[in-house]
């Protein structure tokens, strides 16, 4: 997911600011301006049951004016804010911004710092050490120790209680 995201928003910079040279996802070897960075501040996944894991993704995306111009980059930092202050449409898909996003400023650059909070399938797996392959964790056939249960159980179908009377 996070690939479809940052390529969502560099294709989507793209459009919004057509005099960009370059967005980057990767580090910057010759810098080319107008350009963008993407970068990831952290990436914070949880397991939230067996078959979903949240996520909290915090981006950090830096533009680079031409000229180092201080007013051009607040002014992308306006459009920015307004392209991903809610959130970010992915697919089909709407992913919701967590905070408030926070522009700033460090040496001409705009650093617009925004965290989306979303949830994704989650499979976790087991490795079958015999045949060196991977097996998909079924939570509800695995036993406390996570082996795979190979025997079926059956279930008591009658439950017979016998109560003696006491004797006062």
């Amino acid at each position: 997911m996070i690939e479809k995201i940052l390529n969502r928003i560099a294709e989507d910079l793209r459009i919004i600011f057509p005099d960009t040279k370059k967005v980057y996802l990767e580090r910057i070897k010759k810098l080319e301006t107008p350009s963008f960075s993407i970068e990831v501040v952290s990436y914070d996944p949880k397991i939230f049951d067996e078959s979903i894991i949240n996520t909290v993704l915090t981006l950090d995306i830096v533009y680079f004016s031409k000229d180092n111009d201080v007013i051009t980059a607040l002014k992308a930092g306006d459009m920015l804010k307004r392209y991903l202050g809610l959130g970010l449409k992915v697919e089909d898909r709407f992913l919701h911004s967590r905070y408030e996003p926070r522009i700033t400023m460090i040496e001409q650059d705009l650093h617009f710092i925004f965290t989306l909070d979303f949830h994704e399938g989650y499979s976790p797996f087991i490795v079958n050490n015999i045949n060196n392959d991977l097996i998909n964790l079924d939570s509800g056939g695995t036993n406390i120790d996570n082996h795979i249960e190979t025997q079926k159980y059956e279930l008591m179908e009658d439950l017979t209680l016998e109560t003696k009377k006491r004797s006062d």
